[in-house]
């Protein structure tokens, strides 16, 4: 009897344990080969990725539909940097002593060469009319596009730093060619690409059909990966020395942070209402996700080895994944992971909404003279910012997204950027924990704030 007793408390404890476990998805391995597959990019039905099974990477292509999987590119050389928009294909080739950009056409199973000017090319992307990529001619990094109609090649974008181009640097070695135009990508006839321009990575765009030019997201500090959707742009962004996932809106002319968990967020990517990307704070990369429409964070991919590079398109979503000591390529059907908005019914207390998500506090939030009080370190997390104390001057310091913010526990008096601010109600010390007051802090890093009394709820969106 007592080995029953002890064999049901173990069961019991085992599943009280298994389901405090994040939630993620499980996958299937649409690549499983003796080898390693790397950058999958899907769209539609079509997967795209390198193979680099026997050293040299090729280029393959796999159809859900068909559930046929082919070599697309040719034998001997390199091939790299794969990408489709479901039509056609595009890559690199090193078959030459310049690299190539081909273009492979899926259904006639024909592929052309479109350039073999310049030396080096980067990024190239698809999306029928066009192809565009980043080329190095005349000492410079230029963004170029290729018309499939009517066979033409123009330079969109072309900006020379002779001042920092120097072929060879001051020891006579040959510089790391970073600066210029890299990194495109493109929907319909729009494309945006990061730039060197101020000596610092913004990211610029251009109409195809007018060619006229015109700034994206030049903020405080480098920006990379853009990834472009229809009107919505995700990409990752630098300004706190860390990369968190942001998303600017074209109607709008507004960006948002999406994560800014402080560990590095890369390589997102949009399909609909779902931004994916591989995150770093579990200290190895993971897949994790974000619904629009619920304002909540999904985990998509949570092992115990690296998971990177996602690729999304409608439901399924592909990443490369190395739970094998190699690469290969896993696969997720996103809709079935997306959450429902959650419910504040039998939530006691003042509740915290951001971007539509409840925020968790270790503890409460207070109401004081009409002013919500909430701990420093949580609303610095929903910030994205960074979070300070020292100790002796009982000082607390908030900083990111261009701002610097310091409040003095026990004092109404606060600094922005060394501007003076008076506040209605200091910091505190509570169970602990410093509490600051919410409103100041969100309007202070540009969020707004909303006070819904009867149900006790602060919404802030940014």
């Amino acid at each position: 009897m007592l080995t029953k007793k002890v064999s049901t408390m173990f069961f019991v404890m085992f599943l009280l344990f298994a389901l405090a476990l994040p939630a993620a998805a499980s996958s299937t391995y649409i690549v499983d080969q003796q080898g390693n597959q790397k950058f999958p990019i899907i769209a539609g039905d079509i997967l795209v990725y390198e193979d680099h099974l026997g050293g040299s990477p090729s280029i393959f292509l796999y159809n859900f539909s068909t559930k046929e999987t082919k070599r697309i590119s040719s034998t001997g050389s390199s091939q790299y940097a794969p990408h489709t928009d479901g039509k056609y294909v595009v890559w690199i080739d090193n078959s030459f002593n310049v690299q190539s950009i081909n273009l492979y056409n899926i259904a006639a199973g024909e592929t052309s060469r479109l350039t073999t000017i310049g030396s080096e090319k980067r990024s190239p992307k698809v999306y029928y009319p066009w192809v565009v990529w980043s080329d190095y001619r005349d000492n410079s990094w230029d963004i170029f596009a290729y018309n499939i109609s009517t066979k033409e090649t123009k330079r969109v974008a072309r900006h020379n730093y002779g001042f920092l181009r120097k072929e060879f640097d001051a020891d006579g070695n040959r510089r790391a060619h970073h600066d210029g135009q890299i990194t495109v990508t493109i929907w319909n006839d729009r494309i945006v690409w990061t730039d060197f321009r101020n000596q610092k990575w913004d990211l610029y765009g251009a109409d195809l059909k007018t060619g006229k030019e015109f700034p994206v997201v030049t903020e405080q500090r480098d920006q990379f990966s853009p990834y472009l959707e229809g009107e919505r742009l995700v990409y990752q962004d630098n300004r706190d020395f860390r990369s968190n996932i942001y998303l600017y809106d074209f109607k709008t002319g507004q960006s948002r942070l999406i994560c800014g968990a402080q560990r590095d967020q890369e390589f997102p990517k949009i399909s609909g209402n779902i931004v994916v990307w591989q995150d770093f704070r579990n200290q190895r990369w993971d897949i994790y996700g974000y619904d629009l429409n619920t304002s909540r964070e999904i985990v998509l991919s949570n092992k115990q080895h690296h998971q990177t590079h996602p690729s999304i398109s409608d439901s399924r979503l592909v990443f490369m994944d190395n739970s094998k000591s190699r690469e290969d390529i896993a696969m997720i059907n996103v809709v079935n992971e997306t959450i429902p908005a959650p419910s504040l019914d039998g939530i006691p207390g003042i509740k915290i909404m951001v971007n539509g998500g409840l925020l968790p506090t270790d503890v409460s939030p207070v109401m004081e003279q009409g002013r919500v009080l909430i701990p420093v370190r949580a609303v610095g997390e929903a910030l994205g910012v960074n979070v300070g104390w020292k100790g002796e001057l009982q000082q607390i310091t908030l900083t990111g997204r261009g701002k610097n913010v310091e409040l003095f526990v026990g004092n109404k008096s606060a600094n922005i950027n060394g501007t003076p601010e008076e506040l209605d109600v200091p910091a505190k010390v509570t169970q602990g924990r410093t509490l600051v007051p919410l409103r100041f802090i969100s309007q202070a890093f540009g969020a707004r704030v909303n006070w819904d009394g009867g149900k006790q709820l602060v919404e802030i969106s940014f």
